[in-house]
């Protein structure tokens, strides 16, 4: 069988040919870097936006101290970003409480007491601060508040700047709960001092 022109002309590649099929097969090549670099870069981003959250993470707790003469409740942030407090729930007995001097008359029936206080909720603790919520410095007082202090609860809710939110539950009997919520909602039962 003799060899034809055409036959010839498809077994030998032209370099024009040539130079089209490595320019197909460098363009693939590139579109596969360019796609593994588009994943790598979103990975890289989606850590860049949790580093960013967590460089402004807020941790909010109570502390109580009784001294013998005093009591004083601070709320703390102990995270490293401010922390927005939403709405604060007070409960002695398991009944929701709205005012310190509610609070006072629940344990010191009858007698009213001085103390100083400071709003709770719906503020901006920064990072590493405290607020003096409530103190009494009167002994008797203070030894009211403390015999009963377990049947006392304080819910905070509170925010980062992204709006990640979190209600922590301090019951003086031990017990401290933090869980993650959608977002910070008031209730006709919110503490209002």
């Amino acid at each position: 069988m003799a060899d034809t022109p055409n036959s010839e002309q498809t077994r030998n590649l032209s370099p024009d040919m040539i130079a089209a099929l490595s320019a197909v097969l460098i363009g693939v090549c590139a579109l596969g870097v360019s796609l593994y670099q588009a994943v790598i870069m979103r990975e890289q981003s989606q850590l860049m936006r949790l580093e960013q959250r967590a460089s402004v993470w807020p941790n909010v707790a109570m502390e109580y101290s009784y001294t013998g003469d005093a009591v004083q409740l601070r709320l703390v942030n102990t995270g490293v970003g401010p922390a927005k407090i939403g709405p604060v729930r007070v409960t002695f007995d398991r009944e929701p409480i709205q005012t310190w001097t509610e609070l006072i008359r629940r344990v010191n029936p009858g007698q009213p007491a001085p103390y100083t206080y400071s709003q709770v909720g719906n503020r901006v603790v920064p990072a590493g601060d405290f607020e003096k919520v409530f103190a009494v410095s009167e002994a008797g007082v203070a030894d009211s508040i403390q015999t009963p202090i377990e049947r006392l609860a304080i819910e905070v809710c509170y925010c980062s700047v992204y709006d990640e939110c979190w209600q922590y539950v301090h019951r003086f009997d031990g017990e401290a709960l933090r869980d993650r919520v959608e977002r910070c909602r008031a209730t006709e039962a919110d503490f209002l001092q």
